[in-house]
């Protein structure tokens, strides 16, 4: 399990944390994380049917939680989307991420 962003610091606007098979070195599950919206940011006209698929920032943290907050939303879907029940945690340990999906 790793995150990894855009930029570091207080200007980053794009991430992702992924969950990558020790064994095979595939990768297991992805969640894409932004704090920014293209968008949004041009105040576009979006079209009402554009609007219903239009999927805004999906992380309103700090970056330091970004890794954390993925990693808890892959390990939650993991049974029903990927059919899969993970068992052991490997991090760089450098979040807290561990600490957020230990006791799932």
């Amino acid at each position: 399990m790793d995150g990894t962003w855009q930029k570091r610091g207080y200007s980053f606007h794009n991430g992702c944390v992924s969950c990558i098979s020790i064994a095979t070195g595939k990768i297991l599950d992805i969640e894409i994380m932004s704090h920014f919206c293209r968008i949004c940011s041009k105040k576009a006209k979006i079209p009402d049917a554009a609007s219903n698929a239009h999927v805004c920032c999906n992380h309103m943290g700090s970056a330091s939680s970004m890794e954390t907050v993925g990693a808890y939303r892959i390990f939650e879907r993991s049974e029903n989307h990927c059919k899969l029940q993970y068992t052991d945690y490997y991090g760089d340990g450098d979040s807290k991420a561990y600490e957020s999906v230990k006791n799932m």
